[in-house]
């Protein structure tokens, strides 16, 4: 049985009671702001982030960057000054304001948490997003279309292979 959603950009499908989850796609490796450019539009002042398995390099190709493990939505402004970076991997978690990080490994973790999104980069290039709100989900579709994302794909409970909330 194929159930049909409407977002307010396209209609999607899932199967059966299947939940959208989120979204995966591909980038060039070349942007050069890539967490602000994926989170635009997204109030962020409503949100602690969380971020764990990251590696990110500055302009020159050979410094890491020390990103904060945890922080508010001043944490992605910062990162600005140091445009262009490149992102080759992080796991970013995204709680409401004042709610601990619940270090979610998988997906039914991520679902009984307070966790409201995950953003996974891998290489660079390879995005997936976990979100608890359509809205957001939303938002994260015209980003990802903004972006000039390849292989846009919806993720359901149906097609979701991802066993861990993990980048490594």
């Amino acid at each position: 049985i194929y159930r049909w959603r409407q977002f307010n950009c396209c209609w999607c499908y899932a199967i059966g009671e299947s939940m959208i989850r989120g979204i995966e796609f591909k980038i060039n490796i070349q942007h050069k702001d890539i967490l602000n450019e994926i989170l635009k539009d997204i109030s962020l002042d409503n949100y602690d982030f969380y971020i764990s398995e990251d590696e990110v390099i500055c302009d020159n190709g050979k410094a890491q960057m020390q990103i904060p493990k945890k922080g508010d939505g001043k944490l992605f402004e910062n990162l600005a000054i140091y445009i262009p970076y490149y992102v080759n991997f992080i796991n970013l978690r995204a709680y409401k304001k004042g709610q601990e990080d619940d270090q979610v490994n998988n997906y039914s973790e991520f679902v009984n948490s307070e966790c409201q999104f995950i953003i996974l980069i891998v290489d660079g290039q390879y995005l997936e997003i976990y979100s608890k709100s359509d809205n957001l989900i939303l938002q994260f579709i015209k980003n990802a279309v903004q972006l000039k994302g390849e292989e846009i794909k919806i993720k359901t409970d149906y097609d979701d292979g991802r066993v861990r909330m993990s980048v490594w």
